[in-house]
């Protein structure tokens, strides 16, 4: 085991209090972040096994700056056993290639009432077992410290959203996070199916677009990256909004990138959340003290 300074390959450092150590074998590399917690002496460990040429900065100078990062919520930074999403197609009568919320909005009044019923039956079970996927928090307090704003974007409602954010995200990013930070990791804006914005849900480009608006960044731009684990309603969304994309593969759906159509190729592919922060360092310039500009 050998520990590097801090920054080595994630930017110059990434603060007093965060450290990762390398391991190397043959011809992969294990990168891990500590991240000390605030509550107790015990340290929180992930462990990304990227290979040494994903580790490796690129060498020109074009990338671009990374100005804030999109994420969906289910099978992105949570996980819920229970909801079905393959089931809930085939309760609702909805063929799995069409988007259930548009089709149960174009039934028979009785029909879109009954299929309402099995979708909310069946997230309200999804809130009964949800839980955050490990790593989701420690990469949003590396994007908290290196200043890069987050959004979150779910076709899930905002009582979904709520209980992540109160039961599981807001309890995990403030015990994350030293007694002298003033923040804890958390998002500028959050768009769910109920938004109030008049905003259809994804794939269709709208959230990004006002998204993007709030950040004052016009688009297509490829300093917004989106970040999911549905190559149709997160990359393909992103692509439709002109930014940069990163497929979570979460439930292993892809075993090569040869077999992702090209339109809804995603610029990043990781198979854990935690392989994240290391590919941001090689593919984007991020500014600030803690950044790699």
């Amino acid at each position: 085991m050998k520990y590097w300074p801090t920054g080595i390959l994630l930017g110059r450092r990434l603060c007093s209090s965060l450290a990762f150590s390398i391991t190397t074998t043959g011809r992969a590399t294990q990168l891990s972040f500590l991240y000390p917690t605030a509550t107790s002496s015990t340290t929180k460990v992930m462990a990304a096994s990227l290979s040494t040429s994903q580790l490796q900065p690129k060498d020109d100078d074009d990338r671009p700056t990374l100005k804030g990062v999109v994420f969906d919520m289910d099978g992105t930074l949570t996980n819920s056993p229970s909801l079905d999403f393959a089931k809930m197609y085939a309760r609702c009568n909805v063929p799995h290639d069409q988007d259930i919320l548009k089709a149960i909005l174009s039934m028979p009044p009785s029909d879109a009432a009954s299929a309402q019923r099995i979708v909310d039956e069946m997230e309200e079970e999804g809130r009964q077992t949800m839980y955050l996927i490990p790593g989701a928090t420690q990469v949003a307090t590396w994007l908290h410290y290196h200043s890069i704003p987050m959004a979150l974007v779910t076709r899930n409602t905002d009582k979904t959203v709520n209980v992540m954010l109160e039961k599981h995200w807001n309890p995990a990013t403030e015990s994350a996070v030293p007694k002298n930070k003033e923040t804890s990791p958390s998002f500028d804006i959050i768009l769910s199916r109920d938004n109030n914005q008049d905003i259809p849900p994804k794939p269709h480009p709208a959230s990004l677009e006002y998204i993007a608006s709030k950040w004052s960044i016009d688009l297509p731009s490829k300093d917004i990256l989106m970040v999911g684990d549905n190559l149709k309603h997160d990359v393909g969304f992103g692509k439709a909004a002109g930014v940069s994309t990163a497929f979570f593969d979460f439930h292993r759906v892809c075993n090569n990138e040869e077999e992702i159509d090209d339109d809804v190729a995603p610029d990043l592919h990781v198979n854990e959340i935690y392989d994240l922060p290391a590919l941001l360092c090689k593919h984007y310039s991020i500014d600030g003290p803690l950044g790699t500009n």
